[in-house]
């Protein structure tokens, strides 16, 4: 005999494999030698390199995606063990765009870093700005301790990101990870569909009491 599977049920299966589909997305590995020659895209974002100092270009570079609570988290992890970060002062400059229309917004960013025996002469700094450089937020990594999430204000769909690292004597930096979260906005027809139903809802209840009183 031929089973069917409910509409409910079909629908939770359904769903199951889309999330399933989505958490197991491969990272793209690219390296600062490839970025510099072309923007990577990765699920609704466009990373475009700008410049750096005193990365060679075979350092690699790891851009990442997976949900998280309802939301889009997308990380940016710098080098790997194999190109490991030693005593100097080195910098990253690119920008993200989200290219979804209509897009959901820059919400959190957070930073972190995995360093040698968490060494506090290892800092890593990262500014934030809009498309003005207008600073819109700092984060700070030391002896690779996790900084954020903090907010990013203003519902962005660009941001433009420098990061600088500081390796003191004795310190290693095995990798650096830019983490950012994605949220969605209501458009303003949602809102306003939103609040006819809510107002809807108060009538009827007023309607109900009234009829039982």
């Amino acid at each position: 005999m031929t089973k069917y599977l409910k509409p409910t049920a079909f629908l939770g299966v359904l769903i199951s494999g889309l999330l399933l589909v989505a958490q197991s997305q491969a990272a793209i590995v690219s390296s600062i030698g490839e970025w510099k020659n072309a923007t990577v895209t990765d699920q609704d974002k466009l990373y475009t390199y700008k410049d750096s100092t005193n990365l060679t270009d075979n350092i690699p570079v790891t851009f990442n995606f997976f949900p998280e609570g309802g939301l889009d988290v997308h990380t940016v992890t710098l080098t790997d063990g194999a190109h490991a970060l030693e005593e100097g002062t080195y910098t990253l400059h690119y920008t993200i765009d989200i290219i979804n229309a209509p897009p959901p917004v820059f919400w959190q960013a957070s930073l972190g870093a995995d360093v040698t025996g968490q060494l506090d002469v290892v800092t890593v700094f990262k500014e934030i700005t809009d498309e003005n450089l207008t600073t819109l937020v700092t984060l700070t990594s030391v002896a690779g301790k996790k900084d954020g999430p903090k907010l990013i204000p203003g519902d962005r769909i660009f941001i433009d990101v420098f990061e600088r690292i500081t390796v003191g004597a004795g310190g290693v930096v095995f990798s650096t990870t830019d983490t950012y979260t994605e949220r969605v906005v209501p458009e303003p027809a949602s809102i306003a569909i939103w609040a006819v139903l809510a107002g809807l809802g108060v009538g009827l209840a007023w309607w109900r009491r009234r009829r039982t009183s």
